[in-house]
Parts: structure tokens; sequence; C-alpha cells
């Protein structure tokens, strides 16, 4: 009960709000060191919207097998979420572009990459990506991009959201 009165302080639910309110936010940070944070997050959205979450299973970054592995209880505790893995960022964008109409539903990707590192073949299709999400936006769904990479802005990244959250 502690983690959730903390969260609910630290602004658990304007972060629920800022998301639901701008539609499309990417948020960027160390996040396997809060990955209680995270699944509380998820089950925020969760109470009142379909969750599909997507994750893109590269572990250059991030150990996401390990990240996933203690996010799973959260998201075994919730009847509305779905979650899905692809393993290239081609199969990731087809994904996004076939889903259906999304009202009151939320679409959760979990997409490590570090936006400073040009020739990473996951930054060479973040204008794909970003095409994507806009296009899944204007079906109904509520985007959440994150990305567990912690680094820090510098003002020449590429956009990939409305709204980033460090």
């Amino acid at each position: 009960m502690g983690v959730v009165q903390s969260l609910q302080k630290s602004g658990l639910d304007e972060l629920v709000h800022v998301v639901e309110k701008t539609g499309l936010v990417e948020v960027i940070g160390d996040w396997s060191e809060h990955v209680d944070e995270l699944g509380l997050f998820l089950r925020k959205l969760a109470e009142n919207k379909h969750v599909h979450v997507v994750v893109y299973g590269s572990s250059k970054f991030v150990d996401l097998l390990s990240f996933y592995n203690k996010l799973e209880p959260y998201l075994s505790m919730l009847e509305n979420v779905a979650v899905i893995w692809e393993n290239s960022v081609e199969a990731l964008i087809y994904h996004i572009l076939l889903l259906g109409k999304g009202r009151g539903s939320a679409l959760v990707i979990v997409f490590p990459h570090d936006k400073h590192l040009n020739s990473q073949i996951e930054n060479t299709y973040l204008y794909k990506l970003r095409s994507a999400l806009m296009e899944a936006r204007k079906r109904g769904w509520v985007v959440i991009v994150v990305n567990p990479v912690r680094r820090m802005p510098n003002g020449a990244h590429n956009k990939l959201a409305k709204l980033t959250l460090y």
C-alpha cells in the first residue's frame, strides 16, 4: 500500500491525465529500476480502457526479457490487457497499422531505442513508426511509447510523439 500511496503523491494520476489528454506520448527513462511504477501505471490505464501492449523484442539497449519478467506479474492481474512481442521494427509498424478502431483503448509500445545514435536500425525507421502511431491515434487509440533507455534530451533528436516526458 505504501508504494501505491507514494505513486499517487508522485503524480501517477497526473501522468494518466496527461497521456489521455495528449493522446500520443513517449515516456523515456530508466524503467528497469521502476517496474513497479510502470505496472501500476498500466493498471491505472486498464481501469477504464482495454490496453494493448506491444513489446519490441530487441535487447540491444536494455535486457528486455528480464524487464518483462519483472513486469509480467502486474500484467497477469489485469483482465483487459493483451501483450504481443514483435522482433523487428517493420513488424512493429505493420502490427500498429493493422489495428482497428480503438475507441476507449490504449496502445502501449515498449520500444527501447537511443535517438542520439543515428545509424541504429531503430532510428532509421522512426519516421515510419511516427506515421503509424499518428494513424493509430486517428483511429481512436491513446498511444504511449515506453522507452526504457535513459538518455537526457538534447534538441536534435527525432520526434516520435506529440509530447516526450523524461
